[in-house]
Order: structure tokens, then C-alpha cells, then sequence
């Protein structure tokens, strides 16, 4: 791998309100600052801190203890947002999101992204340091989200902050918190739950009191390193980002251990407002449905990490459970691979490469339909020829190169993202009407009807040699 080391780095952090101001003061900012995260990324990495907040946060936050500390290991810079848009927040953190990377890319810097409600184990950034030191264009890792109600209190006992207010969390002091305090939702991601929730992002199988192996949809950029500009993005930061702002998953590295990399999100008791379990619980070919509507190709390739997320040394008992997790993984990749073979044939017709597609989605402003100008080499010879049955012909011949892209873009964005990012309504396929499952009672069907044909055709060759045969004795 060719390594391209960066001269500085860029981190983001999107807050404002009173509730999470005090978050980050009070837990994020004493974690942040341990020993393990800023002043080791900050004594490899010139660093630069963009704070998207409004005036009166901004405030509060220069006049906070710890805030000297954070501005002697990074340069801060404040971005002002403005209270209209606040009012919608996922619209306000894509905006924020979209100017750092703007920054960060007009310096050719990494950018780290942060968030006022996460807590960061001791030791997350340095890993981001070394990965950055070893060529590596991204981190991806997964955390837990845990109710702050009940965490929180057990977090400030057990966590203290030193007399310059800096708080040191372990890795495995705090994976025991949120397997304790884990919230519902996430809850509901263990293969063996009753009420399996039905938006499989993510998958855990328990190790006992150890902890869990999560298989992963989507996993956090912890740190992004464009290769190229990113003028925007369709959807949230761990969705269609990562496959845009990185050309080879080779570049990507994975975090397969908690002791290298955690976090908890904290959130209200009351967040989600539940979720829809799923019938009948948790299965591979649900997986592989929703894998089909809900992710991209990089989402598919996450899932192949075995994820440790324990508390203690690891026992013999992981390998056991791993392996289990392996048989549902390889079987939600063959109804993938399956899904797959038609779109892959079409986009490889129609001349349709990946590389292609993404450079297509990059200079591609939301809301209007992606324009594939390319066209295969026998294009040209196939309309003229094709023109002689007349227009509608020809016309058919475009709608199945559109289709094709459709299907390209479905399969390798995910088919509610490739919607959304041509200004469409998202699918509303269901789950339980799966394509592959059709595909597959179709072929068997044309099988059985070929089976069918080939014994009337046997029996009458069968017919005809007797005939023959008896014709030929009645001669002699």
C-alpha cells in the first residue's frame, strides 16, 4: 500500500443547545482529552478543531476550565450556525458535515468526526495516528449506544476527573458500562432476541459475560481521508460517504478489537421510541433482504469483520461463537452474490464499472437524475441496425441501458440510496417479498419445464426407433 501521510488533521464537532453543551463539557470534552486521544494524535499530527455552534455556545465553551487545555493541542475554529437552521437538526449536521470536508479537503488534511454525546475509551485517536502513519485512508468501528440516565451516574463514579479535569477511560471499564446500560434498540440486534429488530444495521452474538461479536452493516468513519473533493453526499456520514471519499476498500482499516478503538452514544431512554421487531426473529435471508434495499458495496464487505467488543482477556469460547456468526454471514453472502448476477451482467453489457458510476455520483447535484454519458462500443452499429424494425425499437433499446444503470446503481449503492440520490421516492418493497426468492422459483419452473420437453422428447425418439424396428422386421 502506497503511503501518503498527512502534514495535519482536521477533527469536527457539531454542537449546540444546552442539553448537549453540557454533555460535552461534563463528559465528551475530560474524555477527549486523556492521554490516549488528542495529546497523542496532536504530538504526531498538527491539529485543527472546526466547531460548528452558535454564538452564545460558543461562549460557554471559550469560558469553560478545560478549554485552555484543548486550545494548546489544537487550533480551534468556531463556525457560526445560525438558529434557522437548527430547527432541522439532521440537515444542520450534513451541512456542518459537508463544510469540514470542504476544509479539511482544501488542505489535503484527514478529518476525524466527533460528536458532543459520544464518550471515547483511552486510546481511540492514537489509533487513528497509527493508521494514518501506516497509509490508511479510513477508521471504521463500531460503538454502543447506552441510556444516559442509568450510565451516566455510573460513568461519573467510576471515571475521575485529575485536578486539571481530564478523565482516563479504559477500553474495558467502559465496554462493561454499555453491556450493562445498553439501550433497547441495540438490544434488539442480538441474534438470539425475541423481539429481533427488524433494521438489522448491526448484529451481536453474546460471549457469555465476556462480551459480544458484532457483525457490522454500517460502522462509524471515526477518520476519512478523501481521495478526491466531496462536494456532498446523499446521506448520513456512515452510509454512501465512505464508498464516494474511498476508491479501494484495501485503504479502509477496520477496528476488530474494542481495546483499539470504543464509544458509547448517550441518548434518552425515550430514543427511537422503540422499533419494529420482526416476526418469527432473526434470520439470514431477512439480513440479505434488507442488506439489498438498505446498504452499498463497502456495507457488505463491514459485515465479513469479526468485531470483538469485550471486557476482560478473550477465552476460548469466542472462537465458538465467531464461527457461528461466520455460517449466518456466508449464507446472507450467497443470497447476495445470487441477487447480484443480473445486475452484474447488464452493468458489464452496457459497459457500467463501479469506478465509473461513483465519479458519475460525484459531480451529481441532489435531487436530478444521474447522467450516464458513456455508451458501449457497439451502441452505435446496434441503433443504426436496430432502426430498421423503427422508433420504438431504438427507444426500447434506451430504457433497457437506463434500467441497466438502475440496477447498477441499486446494486452497488443499495436500492433506496440510488433513489434517493436520482431524486426518486426510496422503494417500498417489503422485506417479504424478496427478489432472489422469485428469480429462483422462476428457474426452477423453466427447469421442471425443460425437464418435461427432454422426456416427450426421449419418448418419441423412443417411439420412432421402435416403429423402425418393427418396420424393419415385417420387411425381411
Amino acid at each position: 500500500m502506497s503511503r501518503n501521510v498527512p502534514v495535519g488533521v482536521h477533527l469536527t464537532l457539531q454542537v449546540w443547545g444546552e442539553a448537549y453543551t453540557s454533555l460535552l463539557l461534563q463528559h465528551c470534552l475530560p474524555a477527549l482529552l486523556s492521554p490516549g486521544n488528542l495529546p497523542a494524535l496532536a504530538a504526531r499530527f498538527p491539529c485543527r478543531l472546526h466547531v460548528y455552534t452558535t454564538a452564545r455556545d460558543e461562549a460557554r465553551i471559550r469560558s469553560a476550565a478545560l478549554f485552555s487545555e484543548l486550545d494548546r493541542l489544537a487550533t480551534v475554529a468556531f463556525h457560526r450556525v445560525e438558529w434557522d437552521a437548527v430547527d432541522d437538526k439532521y440537515a444542520a449536521l450534513t451541512s456542518c458535515n459537508v463544510r469540514a470536508l470542504g476544509e479539511a479537503g482544501a488542505a489535503g488534511a484527514p478529518i476525524v468526526f466527533l460528536a458532543p454525546d459520544t464518550i471515547w475509551a483511552d486510546g481511540s485517536l492514537a489509533a487513528v495516528a497509527r493508521a494514518l502513519e501506516a497509509g490508511r485512508r479510513a477508521v471504521m468501528q463500531t460503538g454502543i449506544r447506552v441510556v444516559a440516565g442509568t450510565a451516566l451516574p455510573v460513568m461519573r463514579e467510576r471515571f475521575r476527573p485529575d485536578e486539571r479535569g481530564v478523565v482516563v477511560v479504559p477500553p474495558r471499564d467502559l465496554v462493561r458500562i454499555a453491556l450493562d446500560h445498553m439501550h433497547a434498540y441495540y438490544r434488539g440486534w442480538f441474534w438470539d432476541a425475541e423481539r429481533f429488530n427488524r433494521n438489522p444495521a448491526q448484529c451481536y452474538w453474546r460471549v457469555g459475560d465476556e462480551g459480544l461479536v458484532a457483525r457490522c452493516f454500517h460502522l462509524h468513519p471515526l477518520m476519512l481521508y478523501p481521495e478526491h473533493p466531496i462536494a456532498s453526499f446523499v446521506s448520513t456520514l456512515d452510509d454512501d460517504l465512505p464508498l464516494q471519499a474511498i476508491g479501494r476498500y484495501e485503504s479502509i482499516h477496520v477496528v476488530e478489537d474494542s481495546d483499539e478503538v470504543f464509544h458509547v452514544d448517550l441518548a434518552d431512554d425515550t430514543w427511537r421510541g422503540g422499533y419494529k421487531e420482526l416476526p418469527g426473529g432473526s434470520s439470514a435471508a431477512h439480513l440479505a433482504r434488507w442488506a439489498l434495499i438498505r446498504t452499498n458495496l463497502y456495507h457488505r464487505r463491514f459485515l465479513t469483520h469479526r468485531i470483538r467488543i469485550h471486557d476482560r482477556a478473550c477465552s476460548p469460547a469466542w472462537g465458538a461463537v465467531e464461527a457461528a456468526s461466520d455460517v449466518v454471514v456466508r449464507d446472507v453472502g450467497r443470497r447476495l452474490a445470487w441477487h447480484a448476477i443480473g445486475p452484474r451482467a447488464r452493468a458489464a453489457l452496457f459497459g457500467l464499472t463501479r469506478r465509473r458510476l461513483v465519479e458519475v455520483l460525484l459531480r451529481h447535484r441532489p435531487g436530478t437524475p444521474l447522467v450516464v454519458p458513456d455508451r458501449p462500443w457497439w451502441w452505435r452499429p446496434a441503433r443504426r441496425g436496430i432502426s430498421w424494425f423503427g422508433a420504438d425499437a431504438a427507444a426500447r433499446l434506451e430504457r433497457a441501458r437506463t434500467s441497466a444503470i438502475d440496477a447498477a446503481l441499486g446494486a452497488l449503492f443499495g436500492i433506496n440510496l440510488a433513489a434517493r440520490a436520482q431524486g426518486r421516492r426510496p422503494s417500498v418493497r417489503k422485506p417479504s417479498a424478496p427478489r432472489f426468492k422469485r428469480v429462483r422459483r422462476n428457474l426452477r419452473v423453466a427447469g421442471s419445464r425443460i425437464a418435461g420437453a427432454a422426456h416427450r422428447l426421449r419418448r418419441r425418439i423412443t417411439r420412432r426407433r421402435r416403429r423402425a424396428i418393427r418396420a424393419a422386421g415385417r420387411s425381411r
